[in-house]
C-alpha cells in the first residue's frame, strides 16, 4: 500500500504543470516634464535655451547701456589712468577765471593734474602753431593759505613731482599752469595772466 502511495505521488510530481516564477519588474512612475527634454539628434533642450537667454541679455544689455559720448571738439582717452574727454585751447589765451568759466560751458572743467595722466598731457602740450603755449590747469590756492589744491579740493604737496624747478614760488601767484619754459611741469602765476587752457571731463 505505501508503495502504491509513493508511486502516485512521484506521478503527480511528475506530470503536473511546471510553475516558474519571475522577478516582478520595477516601473518608475513617469517624470513630469517642467523643462524641456532634449531630443536626440537635436540641439533643443534646457541647456541651449539657458545659452539662448545668456545670449539675449548680453545683446540687451549692450543696447541699453548707452555708450558714453565726449562734447563736440573733445577727445575720448582710456587707460589705466580711466576715461575721460579733453581739449587744448591754445587759440584764444584766457585768464585762469575766464578759462575755467569757458570749460564750464561745455560741460567740463579745468584738467586736475594726478600721477597718472599728466604724463599724457605733457605729451600732447606742444602744439604746432599755437598761439598760447602756455596751459592752465585745475589746481589754485587762496591766498592768505599757502597750500595748492585741485578743483576737486584734493591738496597737492611742495613735493609733488611734477611741480617745475624751484616752483612753487607763491609770491602773488595763485593759479597753477603747464609752463613751456619748463618742459609743461607745473607752475604757478598770476592768475589774470593770460595763457592756453585743457579743458577735461571724467566719463
Amino acid at each position: 500500500m505505501k508503495i502504491l502511495t509513493l508511486v502516485g505521488l512521484f506521478v503527480l510530481l511528475t506530470t503536473s504543470p511546471t510553475i516558474k516564477c519571475t522577478p516582478r519588474q520595477f516601473k518608475p512612475p513617469p517624470i513630469p516634464h517642467y523643462f524641456p527634454v532634449p531630443v536626440a539628434g537635436s540641439n533643443s533642450g534646457f541647456g541651449s535655451n539657458l545659452g539662448l537667454l545668456a545670449l539675449a541679455l548680453i545683446v540687451f544689455s549692450v543696447l541699453l547701456v548707452p555708450t558714453p559720448k565726449c562734447p563736440n571738439g573733445y577727445t575720448l582717452y582710456s587707460d589705466k589712468c580711466g576715461r575721460f574727454c579733453y581739449r587744448l585751447h591754445f587759440r584764444i589765451c584766457k585768464s585762469w577765471a575766464d578759462a575755467r568759466a569757458t570749460c564750464k560751458a561745455e560741460g567740463t572743467d579745468l584738467m586736475v593734474p594726478d600721477t597718472c595722466s599728466y604724463p599724457f598731457f605733457q605729451g600732447i602740450a606742444p602744439q604746432t602753431g599755437a598761439t598760447c603755449t602756455d596751459y592752465w590747469i585745475g589746481a589754485f590756492r587762496t591766498p592768505p593759505s599757502t597750500g595748492y589744491m585741485t578743483l576737486k579740493g584734493s591738496p597737492i604737496p611742495d613735493n609733488f613731482k611734477f611741480w617745475g624747478a624751484g616752483q612753487p614760488s607763491r609770491l602773488t601767484q595763485a593759479c597753477v599752469q603747464m609752463a613751456d619754459e619748463l618742459g609743461y611741469a607745473m607752475n604757478d602765476d598770476n592768475c589774470g595772466e593770460l595763457a592756453g587752457y585743457i579743458c577735461q571731463k571724467f566719463i
